[in-house]
């Protein structure tokens, strides 16, 4: 606790002021003090010389003539000895003469009170006495000798009185000699403190609240490099070491930050890089028949973004084994394809991202990083990318040419499933004409080949001409239908080779139709999106088609409206009205081989067909059967995913 106190600059400074603030009240007190001695002092004086004028008083009281009032005279010639005496007497003379600071002050005082009792003050009560003495009053003889005696006596006696005064001057003289000395001492000694602690203050207190004060101005700033040389153990001394211990952990702290800003940053930069890598490598994947995929285009980008060298895509070859170059970045003059390995198994044979080196005609090894392009189980081939020189690959890049050959191995992927879609597709179209002119037009001439039959042998007997007749016209008439039903198959094929939906052939056939007559035919068109397959939809449109055609040759209409709605039981319908003549025993006839046709396709959905009386009064016609997607549980978008 001592040893801290003595090491504390707050301590210093107080213990100077208060030293400071003693020597104040020092001198302030001892000024007082000399000011009230030397007030006696003066006092003193001034009595002393009243003893040397009541002496002459005294004196010429003697020489007065006594003759007047004697009792006047001897009156006041006792009063003025009573004054001497009091005077003589007075506190201020005796605690002057008895204080004991000054012996030759106290002799002479003694001898003035000596001269005064044993010679003068004798003299003077001889003196009075007589003249009061009435009875014996003293002489005028005896008178004059007392006077004359007392006369003599006078200059001596005033002589010891001036010298009692003189060292009562000189005494108070020193006095305040010594005061003076005291309070310039005093003086000294608060200039000395004050010097002492304005020194105290500069070295203990400015140069290290300045040297703190840069510290903190420099840190304020962001450099934390500075550090104060105060190395006291007082208060700023600790504060200053204390400052440096701060300013080097602020210094390697802020050291770290930006160490981790930067790392951060390069992070971001990098994580950037790859967005816009991973973005572009989407975007150029995704080829279309009209724009072909730009491997060699993603090489480039994967070369400018993820600051290696030129790449190359090589792709199994399934046959001998080797591999197929797809693209590469790579200066033909190297090994004139880009590829440095004779042996391609030594790049196919990698499961994971590793390094590879190419011998580059005799020269050092060149650095290349092999990574395997597959999508889940297939292995579609290896992306060669360069490193540059003495460098390998980090673990950021090494994830991200991982990711960059996924998307190409996914891309390869929906490549062949497209294909395959593509062939399924075709395969789907060519079944569905084969069977559609299997139940049209195959039958239609296995039809016409028996009528021919029969035709040749009535023509072998020439008198059933009436029955020749009637196998003619039947011939013409299923002649006349099966050109019909081939054009509107072909119309029908054309739409779905156009991969255009349901809606869009039903909107086109209405068109078509409207463009034949005046009948003003309305589409209600009500499923949100088509759940039909390719077989269905033909179907569908099929008896569309057949029934607009007997609405405009049949019926006679000027209205028909066709509906294809959803119902609450998921099961689809079709529906087909007019405002003609309806069904009669005629347009049955007539509408015969139409109703067929309907009829067949409406068993092959999975219903039968409704033939009716429509809410405009003339014929109804509808379809109501469940999708071959609902009845097994199989939505479009999963049979194209599949």
């Amino acid at each position: 606790m001592l040893r801290h106190l003595y090491h504390s600059l707050m301590f210093r400074l107080g213990l100077m002021m208060a030293a400071i603030i003693l020597l104040a009240v020092l001198a302030a007190s001892s000024s007082l003090m000399m000011a009230n001695r030397i007030k006696g002092e003066a006092q003193s004086v001034n009595l002393a010389g009243l003893l040397r004028l009541q002496s002459y008083r005294i004196a010429a009281q003697l020489v007065y003539d006594n003759s007047i009032d004697q009792t006047r005279y001897r009156n006041d010639l006792a009063e003025l000895i009573t004054d001497f005496e009091r005077q003589l007497a007075s506190p201020a003379l005796t605690a002057v003469a008895h204080a004991g600071r000054n012996s030759d002050l106290e002799a002479a005082y003694g001898l003035v009170v000596a001269r005064w009792r044993d010679e003068i003050n004798p003299m003077l009560d001889m003196y009075l006495s007589g003249l009061a003495n009435a009875d014996d009053p003293i002489s005028e003889g005896a008178q004059t000798v007392i006077r004359a005696r007392y006369l003599d006596n006078v200059p001596a006696f005033v002589g010891i009185i001036d010298d009692f005064t003189g060292l009562l001057a000189r005494d108070a003289e020193n006095k305040i000699h010594r005061l003076q000395l005291y309070q310039y001492s005093i003086l000294a000694a608060t200039l000395l403190l004050a010097l002492l602690t304005l020194y105290l203050t500069y070295r203990k207190m400015r140069v290290p609240l300045q040297a703190l004060l840069q510290m903190a101005s420099s840190a304020g700033q962001g450099d934390f490099s500075g550090r104060t040389r105060y190395q006291g153990k007082d208060e700023l001394g600790q504060l200053g070491a204390a400052f440096n211990l701060m300013s080097t952990d602020l210094e390697r702290l802020y050291g770290d930050l930006e160490e981790e800003v930067r790392n951060k940053t390069a992070d971001l930069e990098r994580g950037r890089r790859s967005i816009e890598l991973l973005y572009r490598t989407v975007n150029r994947l995704q080829g279309t028949s009209e724009r072909p995929v730009d491997y060699r285009g993603l090489l480039t980008d994967v070369e400018e973004l993820a600051d290696t060298g030129p790449g190359t895509i090589c792709l199994c070859d399934d046959v001998d084994m080797g591999a197929v170059m797809l693209a590469s970045t790579f200066d033909k003059n190297y090994r004139g394809d880009g590829c440095g390995f004779d042996d391609c198994a030594r790049c196919l044979r990698h499961e994971n991202a590793e390094m590879v080196t190419f011998d580059e005609l005799g020269e050092d090894g060149l650095p290349m990083i092999a990574v395997p392009i597959r999508d889940h189980s297939l292995h579609y081939g290896v992306l060669l990318i360069q490193l540059p020189e003495g460098q390998s690959p980090e673990p950021w890049k090494k994830r991200l040419l991982e990711t960059v050959a996924n998307h190409i191995g996914i891309a390869l992927t929906m490549s062949r499933q497209a294909t395959e879609r593509r062939r399924l597709a075709l395969l789907e179209e060519r079944s569905v004409i084969a069977r559609e002119l299997h139940d049209s037009l195959a039958q239609a001439l296995a039809y016409l080949k028996i009528q021919v039959v029969r035709l040749e042998k009535n023509l072998q007997s020439p008198q059933d001409s009436k029955t020749t007749g009637a196998i003619i016209v039947e011939i013409r008439q299923v002649l006349t239908a099966a050109h019909r039903e081939l054009r509107e198959l072909l119309s029908t094929f054309r739409l779905r080779m156009d991969r255009q939906d349901l809606a869009t052939v039903l909107a086109t056939t209405k068109e078509e139709f409207d463009g034949r007559n005046a009948v003003d035919i309305r589409l209600d068109y009500r499923l949100r999106h088509s759940e039909l397959d390719a077989n269905e939809e033909i179907h569908l449109v099929q008896i569309v088609r057949e029934a607009l055609t007997n609405v405009i040759n049949h019926s006679g209409a000027k209205h028909c409206s066709i509906r294809l709605e959803s119902l609450d039981n998921q099961d689809l319908q079709l529906t087909i009205e007019d405002d003609g003549k309806g069904f009669t025993e005629t347009s049955e006839r007539q509408f015969h081989y139409g109703l067929t046709i309907m009829r067949e396709r409406a068993n092959i959905l999975g219903c039968e067909l409704e033939c009716g009386v429509s809410r405009m009064g003339g014929a109804r016609v509808r379809v109501c059967f469940t999708p071959e997607c609902r009845r097994s549980g199989i939505t479009r978008s999963d049979r194209g995913r599949a």
